[in-house]
């Protein structure tokens, strides 16, 4: 599953996210106005909207497995403070073959930049795609089963009740209950508003969230 876009709402000041994205993670830029800045990493595409609402998102981008160390150390040498957890800033999670590094954006935005085994390109020196999603709702099992019967899309991993995991390892919509937190912080995750464009097998669908709602359709 590929992630071709994502659009979400911020509160915070375009041009700090400007120089943190394009300058400091050496994203691409793709639109920049008064209302709106656009970004590409490799494959995707992600959107600030500007808006009065203070919603925090969480997201990931796929970088490369072998070079996670080095883009550790570059991150901390540009000022970037890793998100640790059980004293470690690289957290392995051997079931999806992965490895993550957390950290905030100047929105408060929770941003993973994961490397995966079976995703894992030679000579990727930048983010080359979006890889999760997420999505939080008071309760998550009727939208796994919506999606599911509206998308050809399996589920990867998790419970269906408070934490689901649907696609692949290229590409994850990430489902939370608003009763957890988003790991591995202490904030909570909280229902908000955002639009992801996904593709699969060829088909293009856009999944919509308001607030506690969920709507999909193909592009």
């Amino acid at each position: 599953m590929k992630i071709q876009r994502l659009s979400i709402l911020t509160s915070g000041n375009l041009e700090e996210l400007q120089v943190f994205y394009i300058d400091i993670l050496g994203l691409i830029p793709e639109v920049k106005n008064p209302h709106a800045l656009s970004i590409r990493a490799g494959e995707s595409i992600l959107e600030f909207k500007k808006s009065d609402r203070a919603d925090h998102y969480h997201f990931a981008f796929n970088v490369s497995f072998d070079d996670l160390e080095t883009t550790l150390e570059e991150l901390k040498d540009s000022g970037i403070n890793p998100i640790s957890f059980s004293g470690s800033e690289i957290i392995e999670f051997p079931n999806w073959k992965a490895r993550s590094i957390y950290f905030y954006d100047p929105a408060g935005n929770i941003v993973e930049y994961i490397g995966r085994q079976e995703v894992n390109p030679p000579f990727a020196k930048k983010p080359f795609s979006i890889s999760e999603v997420g999505l939080a709702l008071d309760e998550i099992a009727p939208v796994v089963a919506k999606i599911q019967t509206t998308i050809p899309i399996k589920k990867y991993d998790g419970n269906g009740l408070s934490f689901a995991a649907l696609g692949d390892p290229e590409g994850l919509i990430i489902l939370s209950g608003t009763n957890r937190n988003w790991y591995p912080t202490d904030r909570p995750a909280l229902r908000s508003t955002l639009e992801a464009i996904i593709e699969i097998e060829g088909e293009s669908f856009s999944i919509n969230q308001k607030e506690n709602k969920v709507d999909l359709e193909r592009s």
